[in-house]
């Protein structure tokens, strides 16, 4: 998970930004919601990156080690418990922020006006909004049932 989608974010987030920053400034004048689009971008891109850092330094780690089958004290069970559902709002609220920019730009729709860097724009929102769907379902469908059920069939100690 982590190169598939960490990786990616690591290199996608500031190239992205970067790029609303300039359409914005190009076509800000025409196309006024962009602004809010830079804004919700910023938000987005700084708790992605929150998120991923604790996803890695904290939650990956315990998964990890129920993976290969080591128990668990009730303490660090209750503690990865509680980060799951931490890690599940986060996703919550990703999404609503992927949505935002979604209902901003129409859709990701191409306005007439666009240049390439706009067209570029939208197609790389468009992706990450892809990927990091995609990245969710991963963890809230698979990894972290996953891990509930390790947990519960008796992985953490008694």
């Amino acid at each position: 998970m982590i190169s598939a989608h960490h990786d990616y974010l690591r290199e996608e987030l500031p190239v992205l930004g970067s790029l609303i920053e300039k359409v914005n400034g190009v076509h800000g004048e025409n196309h006024p919601e962009l602004r809010d689009v830079e804004a919700e971008f910023r938000n987005l891109a700084a708790e992605m990156h929150d998120h991923i850092d604790e996803e890695e330094q904290e939650l990956f780690p315990v998964v990890g080690r129920l993976d290969r089958g080591e128990s668990l004290a009730d303490e660090e069970a209750t503690r990865l418990r509680e980060a799951v559902w931490t890690f599940e709002e986060d996703h919550t609220a990703t999404a609503d922020r992927l949505d935002r920019i979604a209902e901003l730009t129409d859709g990701y729709a191409v306005p007439e006006d666009a240049c390439p860097s706009y067209r570029s724009m939208l197609d790389r929102l468009e992706r990450l909004e892809r990927d990091t769907h995609m990245h969710v379902h991963k963890e809230n469908n698979v990894l972290f049932p996953r891990a509930e059920e390790q947990l519960s069939a008796g992985t953490a100690e008694a």
